[in-house]
């Protein structure tokens, strides 16, 4: 069996999307021949912890959690607010670059040299992962592979706020990083492109694997019971990229000018503090169910009761190319999407290929109040029907994604060992 040291600086037991990934490439790489030594924070830097992943590994995985002094832990309010500035020009591309020396010291001690290490492996964000993985390509000469979750010099929020500044800093990083790694993957197609466009000289050693589910999380799911209420499910965070309001004002206006109640139910780490100074109608008509921070699996069987799930994201430049994660898991939940987007792009087109739900522009307000009513109305009739593509779906699931991405690792690795025999023939 082949060794990948794994960088993943969101890593469980935090339940963030980027640590699922993480999560489940190293619970099934062991069965495609590769045992990953997973380098990340410690569980005390990580937020949204969720201790019952870790049980998802096989024995084989290793994890390691080099420690540094997280002087952000100990800073409040002003002091904070006032240190940000600095923070921006000393932490680039982000805050977890302190924890990069750290961990390269501890690499090089309790890794290095008494473990065999045939390839390295980088998860970003952060995008800090980038300069660590960069050094280990420099001091090993290993094969090195780059896995965006969200692209650097175009990622969203910079786009968003217009952060040209930001965008030139990331584009050197970028520059000087990307045509050392020996593959890059980034997690859409249009990205993929985006990249490719940049950077010409890596476009040959590019490949889009997206994210998926994990066919186990869904075994033994509670049966569906009927709902008083047609319930809209949500699971995750809401963001100006990712807003509720366009779904939430829709639901409002249905209940107070036709008197019909559909309920949004929520699984979401944002405070619920926030949430009702948001959505103060909805919660005073008794419309919000809100669960808070679930559980991977539990959020996912909370979503299993609701008749429908929505997904949201806005449609500006800022998400250009953005699939959020958890529509994968949306796809396998066997319940009707309703998408709040736009009516062409890459993730209408997986609803279409999927058949998995309807699209509807995400400005487009009337629309959404007429789908939401005709969906309840279905939903009253009990003609809500729902035909889901399964062998579509089975392309996104977990173990089939990390296939294509250990075929790559045996083809790199393949090359450097049949480079190295040539080497000492000649």
């Amino acid at each position: 069996m082949k060794t990948i040291l794994m960088i993943a600086p969101n890593f469980p037991p935090t339940s963030a999307v980027g640590g699922i990934r993480s999560l489940k490439f190293a619970k099934y790489l062991p069965g495609f021949g590769w045992k990953p030594i997973v380098i990340t924070l410690s569980a005390q830097d990580q937020k949204l912890s969720d201790a019952t992943l870790l049980s998802e590994l096989p024995p084989q995985v290793e994890i390691h959690r080099p420690g540094y002094f997280n002087y952000r832990k100990y800073l409040r309010g002003d002091i904070r607010k006032l240190l940000k500035p600095l923070e921006r020009r000393y932490s680039f591309p982000d805050n977890y670059v302190h924890w990069n020396q750290a961990a390269l010291r501890y690499i090089r001690k309790n890794i290095l040299g008494l473990k065999k290490i045939d390839l390295i492996y980088a998860s970003m964000g952060p995008h800090s992962a980038l300069l660590l993985a960069q050094e280990l390509k420099r001091r090993t000469g290993l094969p090195l592979v780059l896995d965006f979750r969200d692209p650097f010099s175009f990622s969203q929020y910079s786009v968003l706020d217009h952060k040209q500044n930001y965008q030139q800093r990331a584009r050197r990083i970028e520059a000087a990083v990307l045509p050392a790694a020996d593959h890059i993957n980034v997690v859409t197609r249009e990205w993929q492109e985006r990249y490719a466009a940049l950077y010409p000289q890596i476009a040959a050693k590019m490949s889009a694997i997206p994210n998926g589910y994990d066919e186990t999380d869904f075994a033994a799911l509670p049966a569906k019971r009927r709902q008083a209420v047609f319930t809209v499910g949500y699971n995750g965070t809401f963001s100006r990229l990712s807003p509720l309001a366009p779904l939430a004002t829709a639901i409002e206006e249905i209940h107070r000018h036709k008197g019909i109640a559909i309920r949004l139910s929520i699984a979401s780490a944002t405070r619920e503090k926030k949430m009702r100074s948001r959505f103060r109608g909805l919660y005073d008509r008794g419309l919000i169910e809100f669960k808070g921070h679930l559980p991977h699996r539990e959020s996912l069987a909370n979503l299993h009761q609701s008749d429908i799930v929505a997904l949201t994201l806005n449609d500006i430049p800022a998400t250009r190319g953005q699939i959020p994660a958890k529509t994968f898991e949306y796809l396998r939940i066997d319940r009707p999407i309703l998408l709040l987007h736009k009516e062409h792009g890459q993730l209408a087109d997986i609803l279409r290929c999927t058949r998995t739900g309807i699209s509807v522009p995400i400005d487009d307000h009337s629309r959404i109040v007429e789908t939401l009513l005709d969906l309840q109305q279905r939903w009253v009739r009990q003609r809500l029907e729902h035909q889901p593509d399964w062998q579509a779906i089975a392309k996104f699931e977990r173990q089939q994604l990390t296939a294509a991405l250990a075929a790559i690792f045996d083809r790199l690795c393949g090359a450097a060992q049949a480079g190295a025999v040539a080497a000492n023939v000649t």
